[in-house]
């Protein structure tokens, strides 16, 4: 699985509650630091360079300086490789943060958290995701995203990834043949 960063981070506050897709709980987010987010799948290219992650089962991430289209807005991520799902931000402030990743076990070493180091912008949107690679086990279950930065968090929110129906179609085929 790839980790993904769009150079974003955030910062503390009162986390307040954000309207999401049904089953899995509100995303809530830090409104005196965060002016927006949106959840759901992004389609991602090559990206622009690999930073090192040690707190990551791969020990890198992805850093793309652009920000994908947000394909499909939606907390239910069906398991297709080459899924990317998380955050679009718009902050309020620049600063740097942590996205910690709690999912079902992983890899060999049967990984349940991951953590990577990321920064907000006020002057763009960023992303914070991960993208899905199957090679690495089964991904379905709950996933809980929390960004947070020195003085706390500042996004918080869960994502249900499922074992999509046969005759399902990866948004990002279908993105790509629009």
């Amino acid at each position: 699985m790839n980790l993904l960063r769009h150079m974003p981070i955030l910062a503390l506050a009162s986390l307040v509650a954000f309207s999401a897709s049904a089953g899995i709980g509100p995303a809530s987010y830090d409104q005196k630091r965060i002016s927006k987010i949106k959840t759901g799948i992004f389609c991602l290219g090559k990206p622009d360079r690999v930073d090192q992650a040690p707190g990551t089962a791969r020990g890198d991430i992805h850093v793309s300086t652009t920000t994908p289209d947000l394909v499909q807005e939606t907390r239910r991520i069906p398991a297709f490789t080459g899924i990317a799902f998380g955050f679009l931000v718009k902050s309020k402030i620049d600063t740097d943060a942590t996205v910690r990743v709690v999912h079902p076990p992983l890899r060999q070493q049967r990984i349940k958290r991951e953590e990577w180091e990321t920064s907000l912008q006020s002057t763009k949107r960023t992303f914070h995701a991960y993208e899905l690679d199957l090679g690495d086990g089964d991904p379905t279950g709950l996933w809980t995203f929390t960004i947070t930065t020195m003085t706390g968090p500042v996004i918080e929110g869960s994502f249900e990834v499922y074992k999509p129906g046969r005759n399902e179609t990866n948004p990002c085929q279908a993105a790509m043949s629009s």
